[in-house]
């Protein structure tokens, strides 16, 4: 009897030690997923402003006024300048991305903590109304 005792006080730390671990994990990702998340509102930001520049330098327009070679290198370095934006804008939409994706990645993590929690919790329920029986029966 006292074997069968000490192995349900093992499983019992165990499941218990299962959820500390659980719990300590989403702490962390809670952590790393607000700072992402800042992240993300950052890269949004600067991704609206290269956006908004882009439009503005894609729809300069001149009119006749102006005319001859100073005023097609103009033009030119005006849509080198759109072209570079807009890439600029593209390469800050991928990281704005990439953030959400690891956010995600996080969340589903701590998902599955919460799950895992939710098991040990319902197991060491079960270990301790046994091991109860097994003092008092």
């Amino acid at each position: 009897m006292s074997s069968d005792l000490e192995d349900v006080q093992r499983q019992m730390d165990a499941e218990r030690q299962r959820m500390s671990n659980a719990q300590t994990e989403n702490e962390i990702y809670d952590g790393q997923i607000e700072r992402l998340q800042k992240a993300c509102d950052a890269v949004q930001d600067y991704f609206k402003l290269a956006k908004d520049f882009t439009g503005a330098v894609q729809h300069y327009d001149l009119g006749d006024s102006w005319r001859g070679d100073t005023r097609e290198r103009f033009d030119s370095q005006l849509d080198q300048a759109g072209q570079d934006v807009s890439r600029y804008a593209d390469g800050v939409l991928l990281a704005y991305r990439y953030l959400r994706d690891e956010i995600t990645r996080l969340e589903n993590k701590e998902n599955d903590n919460r799950g895992l929690i939710g098991r040990a919790s319902s197991a060491l329920n079960n270990l301790s109304n046994w091991f109860q029986k097994l003092t008092n029966g």
